[in-house]
């Protein structure tokens, strides 16, 4: 199956951002290439590839204000919402595709 390519160029800034106050020194190139990655194991990932020792759970709160913060900006995708609506209670885990998709679209226009 084919990975979904979404451009993140607002998130990855912020995520970038992030990372490096807490002291991990990414490229864009690096991030882009572990979109789709979940948050903890994108963490594993950066101490084991570059032996940073990130607190995951820190970083992960702080990782999830973050998106908080943002997440007013959340606009509906109005062929997929169609799409997680009609699957409701058949497909749970469209919605949270529907929502990180719409959340990805939303900002990449920053």
């Amino acid at each position: 199956m084919e990975r979904l390519q979404i451009p993140y160029p607002y998130t990855s800034k912020r995520g970038l951002c992030l990372l490096n106050n807490f002291g991990a020194k990414l490229t864009e190139e690096w991030f882009y290439q572990h979109c789709g990655t979940s948050a903890l194991e994108m963490i594993e990932l950066l101490n084991s590839q570059f032996y940073y020792e990130l607190d995951s759970a820190l970083l992960n709160a702080e990782r999830k204000k973050c998106y908080q913060s943002m997440i007013h900006t959340v606009e509906e995708i109005q062929e997929i919402a169609e799409i997680a609506r009609a699957n409701y209670g058949k497909v749970p885990i469209l919605l949270h595709l529907v929502v990180k998709v719409r959340l990805c679209k939303q900002l990449s226009r920053f």
